[in-house]
């Protein structure tokens, strides 16, 4: 008897089509072209977003966008071990 092993375990969530993290980008990128009443130019705008987020995504290692976010200091860790790197004194 052969054991079935799935091959997408390690994928990404999908949300319809696309995995999680480019869905945010079309969503946020599609809902500012219908607010500026605007849609086919961030239609397009989209299209090359995606296309250059790809190349960023696929030539870097798991998280690497998180990590460079971090380090850019747009995200800030939840956790109280790790403290604020952009805190210049720490007061007990």
């Amino acid at each position: 008897m052969k054991t079935v092993i799935p091959r997408g375990v390690d994928d990404p969530p999908l949300m319809l089509l696309w995995p999680l993290d480019e869905f945010l980008f079309i969503v946020v990128l599609f809902g500012i072209g219908i607010m500026m009443k605007k849609l086919m130019i961030c239609m397009g705008i989209i299209w090359i977003t995606m296309k250059i987020y790809r190349k960023f995504r696929d030539g870097n290692p798991n998280g690497f966008f998180f990590h460079w976010l971090y380090s850019i200091g747009l995200i800030l860790p939840k956790s109280h071990l790790v403290r604020n790197p952009f805190e210049d004194e720490y007061l007990p």
